[in-house]
């Protein structure tokens, strides 16, 4: 059974789990999404993250392309002042991107000036499809989220993202941006082995293309009481789109 077999029977017997979700077509739905996004030899586009917190609210904005198997560029840009700036790309024969947090200001081999990591994209006589080379640069970005991690489709976060989706339903129907779209959503959590946290909805339109993410939990520190953060991921993504060879490049 392929990767994207598994995943949407998985999904197919997960929202037959929850009483509420009888609706079949909300697993077939996000399955064909998933399926349309795996297909996809060239991807270009925007995901622009909003997080809500106590009338407080951050984003983060990636600009990302690439082509299948072994080129990728991802940047993203906060809304904070000062701006943050995050840099990744592979050619298919090198990579690079910020050094994470844990080794920033260690002298390690490999190291490129500014502070950026540069490494050979091949591995023991394989060359590192862009599934390997995100998952490298994953703790060096600002924004690692689901839309991302469904566009670039790694068998491994597939798999891992369907276990955050605890019950799935189909709500019905909406208008996103002037489009009709499919209004899924559930109990959402961290991973397999958490209890549900707070809930995620998604919208996927006509196409099988998601248009936007979004989970809401709650949130507290210290003696705060609790308030709910929702953080959504608006999606503007062109599937099977000409990418811009320029920006397959090492950035120093």
């Amino acid at each position: 059974m392929s990767v994207l077999g598994f995943v949407t029977l998985a999904l197919i017997s997960q929202s037959a789990q929850a009483p509420e979700a009888q609706k079949p077509q909300a697993a077939a739905v996000v399955g064909q999404m998933l399926q349309k996004y795996y297909a996809s030899k060239e991807t270009a586009g925007t995901i622009l993250m909003t997080q809500e917190y106590d009338k407080h609210t951050y984003s983060v904005t990636t600009n990302v392309q690439f082509e299948r198997k072994y080129k990728l560029y991802i940047k993203q840009v906060s809304s904070r002042t000062p701006q943050e700036v995050w840099l990744a790309s592979s050619t298919g024969q090198r990579f690079c991107y910020d050094a994470p947090p844990e080794i920033d200001g260690l002298i390690k081999t490999g190291w490129v000036d500014g502070g950026r990591l540069l490494e050979s994209q091949v591995f023991e006589g394989r060359v590192l499809e862009i599934g390997d080379v995100y998952h490298a640069v994953s703790k060096s970005i600002g924004d690692r989220s689901v839309p991302l991690d469904i566009a670039i489709s790694h068998k491994d976060d597939l798999a891992y993202i369907r276990n955050q989706w605890k019950t799935m339903v189909m709500t019905g129907t909406a208008k996103y941006k002037n489009e009709d779209v499919y209004v899924i959503s559930g109990d959402w959590r961290p991973h397999a082995a958490a209890e549900v946290r707070g809930k995620y909805t998604m919208y996927i339109n006509m196409k099988s293309e998601l248009k936007q993410y979004s989970t809401t939990e709650l949130f507290g520190y210290s003696n705060v009481q609790p308030k709910p953060i929702t953080t959504t991921w608006d999606v503007d993504l062109k599937l099977d789109a000409k990418t811009d060879q320029s920006l397959y490049k090492i950035y120093k």
